[in-house]
């Protein structure tokens, strides 16, 4: 028996082929399994009655275990095994050449070598995936697709799916009647689906939405809806538009500006006066702005963006031209105090920096939740990483790359009239950019590896922090973090440097088990985004376990507010300017995949109602 494929989820050193294994006991005759693991490991195993007679790593020790001689003779190959079942003796002598060059020389992209593998041996149908053929994608190539039977059979478990989507159908209804959600918008199927970004709206009763998908290279600019009531009466236009690619919005405290953030390619920050419907200036980033606001004088937007150790958070002026920017690698988020004297920074390895924004000098550094202290392993990996690094040949890992590429740009070329067509052309210059970028990274990571000592790298803190919030006194100090909520004076932020472990109030969050069609993976408390409300004293926080809750600022006590339909994860949560509204925007299909997908929605609801729970 030959030509089945496997692709497990998890490979280890010698890579996870228990399936394959259990089908081979079960079945006799021969059977190769073959797996690519991120592009960057192929692996196989041939069995024949039940036994193993061969197995291949193309990176035995990729996951950093350590591996003896001996074991990575044994996962060196000898395809010769089973030399009998080429379909092209001729293409299999090549691959077998390519397997035993990957030591030396490894492949950039190891996909193209199983395909190469699968064709000499004649195996169909290999480059693909279990999630994908599940959701229906890319099966156009798939031969003899309509054939296929799964095992065991779903239709229990798409009932169940049927019914679990009316249940919450019905629910969203009756709280719709009863006046609680206000209205609820998007969620359209489809992977490319716009998502919404929002932001208050100056008119004080509803919020700004632009639509905006990041799948669409050819993305227009995006006109800016109104959302408010009369609810029922769907989205108002605006006279403002805005431009493509947009991943935050924010109001300025009066509502005369909106400050944009962009990604996908638009790599900058922009400033509108919605009074006057004007761009007042677009400024460039590093990367994709992961966040936007103001000073509270509005005498500046504030920008923020990193890649890698390039990280800038950008002032830019309204009434001037020259901008200033703090550069601070792997900068993520920053939240500007009410005072308008300071501004606190996170970035990507877990430490807020607390900055002064007349100078622009760094005046505290603290790691939130504690300084992590790695592992022995992990301190023997990063070792081992290192000395790998320090060993790369430039060049040569150089010419492989263009000269992989190079064959791809070399497929594209038409094979017939008209030559040079304008969309090969455009693809082709797309391409070569990528090639550039991606040598580029490699020569930095190299330089980066070659200069630092540490082979742990720079000290970091032990929590994620996905959003900061000031309450409107200053007094209190909010991060939305990995694990839940921690609340921290002010003043106790800014008199020393080091650990941030012990907040004042803190709600943790154990791991949420999330339900999608591919199962209940567990995963951590994320709160990705905070609220203020002043009026009752407390912070409203949510995140990927689909609940709205609130932590009291004065007795410290905690409660939930909202149990959304379903549970969709929350990625964000906005007052209108009145406060009596309260919206959100979930995410039903962020754990689904495919062409059934749903995008993103927006609920609006009564905070005037659900506040006094």
């Amino acid at each position: 028996m030959a030509g089945l494929e496997f692709i497990p989820t998890v490979p280890g050193r010698r890579s996870d082929f228990g399936v394959a294994s259990e089908l081979a006991r079960g079945l006799k005759g021969e059977l190769i399994a073959m797996l690519v693991h991120d592009d960057d490991v192929f692996a196989y195993n041939y069995y024949r009655d039940g036994r193993r007679l061969d197995q291949y790593n193309s990176i035995p020790d990729y996951f950093g275990e350590p591996i003896s001689e001996q074991e990575r003779l044994e996962l060196s190959g000898r395809p010769e095994t089973f030399a009998h079942l080429a379909s092209d003796p001729g293409k299999f002598a090549a691959v077998r050449e390519r397997l035993a060059a990957q030591a030396d020389q490894p492949d950039v992209f190891v996909s193209g070598l199983m395909e190469e593998f699968a064709d000499a041996l004649g195996i169909r149908n290999a480059l693909t995936s279990y999630e994908y053929l599940q959701e229906h994608e890319e099966t156009d190539d798939v031969e003899g697709w309509d054939q296929f039977i799964h095992v065991p059979d779903l239709t229990d478990d798409k009932a169940r799916n049927r019914l679990a989507e009316a249940a919450i159908e019905e629910k969203t209804h009756h709280l719709m009647e009863q006046g609680w959600l206000l209205a609820e918008r998007g969620g359209l199927a489809g992977a490319a689906s716009p998502h919404p970004w929002l932001c208050p709206s100056p008119d004080g009763k509803g919020f700004l939405v632009a639509w905006s998908s990041h799948a669409d290279s050819q993305e227009q600019p995006r006109p800016l809806e109104r959302h408010g009531p009369p609810w029922p009466a769907g989205p108002a236009t605006t006279p403002w538009v805005i431009g493509p690619h947009v991943y935050g919005l924010e109001l300025s405290p009066s509502g005369r500006y909106l400050a944009v953030a962009h990604a996908a390619g638009a790599w900058k920050a922009a400033l509108w006066d919605l009074r006057e419907n004007r761009l007042v200036a677009d400024v460039p980033q590093v990367r994709a702005v992961h966040c936007v606001g103001f000073l509270p004088d509005e005498s500046a937007m504030v920008s923020v963006s990193s890649h890698g150790e390039d990280g800038h958070v950008t002032l830019t002026p309204i009434a001037a031209e020259t901008a200033r920017t703090i550069e601070l690698p792997h900068a993520k988020l920053a939240a500007v105090h009410p005072s308008g004297s300071s501004l606190v920074i996170v970035d990507e390895l877990c430490r807020l920096f607390v900055a002064d924004i007349g100078s622009g000098q760094i005046l505290r550094t603290r790691y939130v939740g504690g300084r992590y202290a790695p592992s022995a392993i992990e301190v023997q990996m990063q070792g081992q990483i290192q000395a790998q690094m320090a060993s790369i040949d430039l060049g040569a890992m150089e010419q492989q790359i263009r000269q992989q590429h190079a064959a791809i740009l070399k497929s594209l070329e038409p094979t017939g009239p008209p030559r040079g067509e304008a969309a090969t052309v455009q693809l082709s210059g797309l391409i070569e950019r990528q090639v550039e970028e991606q040598i580029r990274r490699l020569r930095e990571l190299v330089t980066r590896s070659a200069a630092n000592p540490n082979p742990t790298g720079p000290q970091r803190g032990r929590e994620g922090v996905f959003r900061i919030r000031f309450d409107p006194s200053g007094e209190w100090l909010a991060l939305g973090t990995m694990a839940g909520v921690r609340v921290y004076p002010w003043r106790e932020v800014c008199e020393n440097d080091g650990d941030l472990a012990r907040p004042a109030l803190a709600f943790d969050i154990a791991e949420t088990a999330v339900e999608s069609r591919h199962g209940s993976p567990l995963l951590g408390g994320y709160i990705y985004d905070l609220e203020c409300d002043p009026d009752r004293a407390r912070f409203l926080f949510a995140g990927l376990d689909g609940r709205v809750r609130f932590l009291d600022l004065t007795s410290g006590q905690s409660g939930t507010l909202l149990d959304l339909p379903g549970r969709p994860p929350i990625h964000r949560l906005a007052f209108s300017r009145d406060r009596s509204t309260l919206a959100l925007i979930a995410a039903p299909g962020m754990f689904d995949n495919g062409r059934d997908q749903r995008g993103n929605i927006i609920q609006f609801w009564d905070y005037e109602k659900i506040g006094s729970v």
